[in-house]
């Protein structure tokens, strides 16, 4: 996402709370800042947050406070995602697009993922949910009430691992069987060296994604461990 991009979406939000159209905070930056959305700094865009509430005082004086308490939360959101997504380009996704980064801080809100923990990967342009991540979102439901696993070879003397995860507001568990063959890629070194873990790992994500109605799918569904940072 552009600064331009990021400017608009701040300045929406400050119109959704404060019901300023947009197109009157943008005439404002225009004579007093500069008309390149893409130039406006967040002073600016602080000065542009007060005066808003001044003209929102007018009209509204009994809600001044909690519009400008909206309006405070709303720049500090914007502020915080732009320094994530810095980190995130510079640390974590260092090949992916301003897009993906944008999208992976989305899908991270939208669950209670940490990019930064490695929540999350790109591998051939597609978000993938790690481990780690389904771990964390399962723990932090409050719901998780014990994963159990077990692994036996088959006649070809491949691994299937089974998982179950049980939920304490669900009388079954969620199951899955992996099979090493359907998920395995030969050339991964963490698959030739620990083939049994890596079966395991791709029957607790699915089993993980199921019990807890995850969409974005599994970076060990398709053979990658959770250490992957393709992009």
């Amino acid at each position: 996402m552009t600064r331009s991009q990021r400017v608009m979406a701040a300045l929406q939000r400050l119109s959704d709370q404060t019901g300023v159209p947009v197109d009157d905070m943008i005439q404002w930056l225009a004579q007093h800042a500069t008309a390149d959305l893409d130039l406006v700094t967040n002073d600016q865009l602080e000065k542009l947050r007060k005066e808003v509430l001044s003209w929102t005082a007018k009209t509204t004086p009994q809600n001044g406070s909690s519009t400008q308490l909206a309006l405070t939360q709303a720049a500090a959101e914007l502020a915080r995602d732009e320094r994530l997504a810095q980190l995130l380009k510079n640390l974590i996704l260092r090949d992916a697009s301003d897009e993906q980064v944008e999208i992976a801080i989305r899908i991270c809100k939208r669950y209670g993922l940490d990019p930064l923990l490695r929540h999350v990967v790109f591998i051939a342009g597609q978000l993938y949910i790690t481990r780690d991540g389904l771990m964390h979102l399962a723990h932090s439901s409050g719901q998780l009430d014990g994963i159990e696993v077990e692994a036996v070879r088959d006649d070809d003397g491949r691994w299937i691992a089974t998982a179950r995860v049980y939920r304490k507001d669900m009388s079954r568990p969620f199951v899955y069987s992996a099979h090493q063959a359907e998920h395995e890629v030969p050339t991964s070194r963490a698959w030739q060296k620990a083939p049994r873990a890596m079966t395991i790992k791709c029957a607790e994500v699915m089993a993980l994604r199921r019990a807890f109605a995850v969409a974005l799918p599994g970076a060990a569904e398709v053979g990658l461990d959770d250490e992957a940072t393709v992009v």
